[in-house]
This record gives C-alpha cells, sequence and structure tokens, in this order.
C-alpha cells in the first residue's frame, strides 16, 4: 500500500464540513500544520498515521485508527511505490546497512577475541571488558636475611656471593684460594686430608726444645730417657 507523505505543510480549511488533514487509509506527516473549522486532524477507521512535529488542536478518531511515531529522517513512506528510492532500515524487523560509493563491505568486521586470550578479557556483543587481577602485598625481606640480599621498592637485589658449591671448590684464582699443602720434610705428626690439616702430638708428653750456642757444634734430636726428642750436641746431654 503507497504512504504519501505530508511535510512542511499547513493546512487550513473552513466552513461547516471543514477537516485540516483527513487521512483515509495510510499516511505520513512531519513538520506540519493542521487547522479546521470541525477538525484539525481526523482519521477514519482503521487508517494509520505516522507523524512527526505535526501541530494540531483537535483530532477525531475512527474505530482503529492510530498514531505512531515517524521513526526519525531514514524512515519510509512508500517503499511499494518507490522501493528503489526509499530505505526500509527503520521500517523492517532487521536493519539495512547502507554503504558509501565504492565501499564493498561494513566498516569494520565484528570483534571477536583472539584464540588464547586471557581470561581476564571478555567480551559481551561488541562490548571488551578488562577485568585486572588484584593487587599482591608489597615484597619485603623476611626477618633475619643476609645483608647481601636488598630490596629497593619492588625490586629485589643479590650481592655478588659465593655460592655453596664456590665456597667447597678448591682452585687457584678468584673467588678460591689456592690449595693448601703440607711443606717439604713436614715431619709425619703433621698431617693433610684434602683442606684439612691435623697434627697429632706424642701421648708421652709434649716436645720439648732445647737451644745451645757453641761455635762449631752439631745440633741433632736425640730421644731422652723418657722418649721425648730433644735437640742438643751430640757431645752434652
Amino acid at each position: 500500500m503507497s504512504e504519501p507523505l505530508i511535510r512542511n505543510t499547513r493546512a487550513t480549511a473552513t466552513g461547516t464540513d471543514a477537516i485540516g488533514i483527513q487521512i483515509v487509509e495510510r499516511a505520513a506527516i512531519c513538520n506540519s500544520t493542521a487547522r479546521g473549522d470541525v477538525s484539525d486532524l481526523t482519521l477514519d477507521a482503521g487508517a494509520e498515521l505516522r507523524a512527526d512535529n505535526v501541530d494540531y488542536r483537535n483530532s477525531t478518531f475512527g474505530a482503529g485508527a492510530m498514531i505512531e511515531p515517524l521513526r526519525g529522517d531514514r524512515a519510509v513512506w512508500d517503499v511499494d511505490g518507490y522501493a528503489d528510492r526509499h530505505a526500509s532500515d527503520i521500517d523492517d524487523a532487521s536493519y539495512i546497512y547502507h554503504l558509501g560509493p565504492g565501499q564493498a563491505a561494513l566498516l569494520h568486521d565484528p570483534v571477536t577475541l583472539g584464540a588464547g586470550s586471557d581470561a581476564a578479557l571478555a567480551l559481551i556483543g561488541q562490548e571488551l571488558t578488562l577485568t585486572l587481577p588484584a593487587e599482591h602485598d608489597p615484597v619485603t625481606l623476611g626477618a633475619g636475611s643476609d645483608a647481601a640480599l636488598s630490596i629497593s621498592g619492588q625490586e629485589l637485589t643479590l650481592a655478588d656471593v659465593l655460592t655453596p658449591t664456590e665456597h667447597t671448590a678448591i682452585g687457584n684464582s678468584s673467588p678460591h684460594h689456592a690449595p693448601v699443602t703440607l711443606g717439604g720434610g713436614s715431619d709425619a705428626a703433621l698431617a693433610l686430608s684434602g683442606q684439612e690439616l691435623t697434627l697429632t702430638l706424642p701421648s708421652s708428653g709434649k716436645y720439648r726444645q732445647f737451644t745451645y750456642t757453641v761455635s762449631g757444634g752439631d745440633f741433632t734430636f736425640i730421644i731422652d730417657g723418657a722418649g721425648n726428642p730433644v735437640m742438643a750436641l751430640q757431645d752434652l746431654e
């Protein structure tokens, strides 16, 4: 059914049967004024009117007649008679997207979440929501922490210290010390196992040392009657 459009119009009627605007079946009116001595606006039984910015003082409605808002400047009035001129995206159940000259598709594809997206990012329709995790407690140093470990803000720094392996390693360069060895001619009482030195004293007592200053004398160790080593000239006791 055709839908005539009345717009930017002032309709005035005078007389005993004067009606400003009368809708018999279906029509659309926008930006118009209706004045009539009998009725400014009359809709016959079953008539349909879509209106936007219509000025009238009184009206007459037949059975089943109704007025609906005219839905914007892209609404349709005669899609049957002028299907190639009028857009029906507002009037139809589903919208029709009008493309610009040379435009082959909509401005952008639907927004989707990429594979492997974090659960913190959610998508409902075309609305993205990012939920950040709760903040963690401040990082602090535990009681009794070594002085080699320090903290500045939330940044931890460990000074250049020897690891347990480095402490027990044996070498001859930094950070290791040179290996401990026994000097040539060491007494059997002094022993070395790994880096551990052991001195075993005689069970009968301690060493006693005698020093003689005699010109040309020959000194030697001798064992006295108690089994203790002593140093003396061979011709002296």
